[in-house]
Formats: C-alpha cells, sequence, structure tokens
C-alpha cells in the first residue's frame, strides 16, 4: 500500500466510503474471504464497519500482534477506565469514534495489539453476541488493571 492510500484510509468516513484503497482491499480480500455479504442492508453494514475498521488500522500500521488482546494493551497504555466503558457501551457511529480514539491512543503509546478483537467489536455491534465480545475485551483490560494495583 502507498503513503496515499493510507492517507485515504485514515481520512474515510463511515457515512462516505468512497476511497479506493478501501474497495480495493474489499475486492481482494473481505469479498473473497467472505466478510462482505453480496449486497442488501447486511453488505451496508459490513462496509460501514470495515470502512471504520480499515481507517483505524491505517493509524496503527505495523502494530498488529496477534493473540495481544486489545483490552489488556489498552490497561497497558494506562487508557482512562471511563474512555474504555465508553468503548464498550457504545454502538453504530459512537462505537467507530471511540474506536478510532482507542486504537489512535495505542499508536501514539507505541503498544502492539491484536486487530482481532475491535474486529470482532465492529462486527457484533447490534447483533445478540455482541455482549459476548464486550465482556471478553473487559475481561482482559481489568486483569491487567487489578494485576497493576496489586504491585
Amino acid at each position: 500500500m502507498t503513503a496515499g492510500d493510507l492517507a485515504c484510509l485514515r481520512g474515510a468516513r463511515i457515512d462516505d466510503p468512497v476511497c479506493g484503497p478501501f474497495f480495493r482491499v474489499s475486492a481482494m480480500f473481505l469479498e473473497p474471504h467472505g466478510f462482505v455479504p453480496v449486497d442488501g442492508p447486511a453488505r451496508e453494514f459490513a462496509e460501514r464497519c470495515w470502512t471504520s475498521l480499515l481507517s483505524a488500522m491505517a493509524h496503527t500500521v505495523g502494530l498488529h500482534r496477534p493473540g495481544s488482546p486489545v483490552g489488556s494493551a489498552l490497561a497497558e497504555a494506562g487508557y482512562s477506565e471511563q474512555r474504555f466503558v465508553r468503548l464498550l457501551r457504545a454502538s453504530d457511529k459512537a462505537l467507530h469514534d471511540e474506536m478510532m480514539t482507542a486504537s489512535r491512543y495505542l499508536a501514539v503509546k507505541a503498544i502492539p495489539f491484536d486487530w482481532a478483537d475491535l474486529v470482532r467489536l465492529m462486527l457484533s455491534d447490534s447483533f445478540a453476541h455482541a455482549e459476548t465480545v464486550r465482556r471478553q475485551i473487559a475481561r482482559s483490560y481489568y486483569r491487567v488493571v487489578e494485576q497493576s494495583n496489586n504491585q
């Protein structure tokens, strides 16, 4: 990906995803692997989620570390509990905004994390399993917070 592609992705908005690099990534990786439905409202929902995710990922290039929970990374980085709770309670546009804030915070602190957690959080929004995803992220955050408090 070029610097221009990354800049376009960083500026992508969920309400206006007209960004060539987004659609190239979608056509090359997301659609062939079934991450974007063929059509209808489900496709629009998935495209909004992936626009948000790819935008945030463009801010954290080089910080993906499989197996490193995002909740743990946020706690280690000193992300405030108030902001963390806002992230977990948010949905739709607010979830996009909170995820962007959290990912930029981790980028500034250069704390690596597993993007799979935020992918699951975004894609589960408004679905029955969203609570399970949110609880998993919360457990990893508070586990690190409690370990820090007990030292």
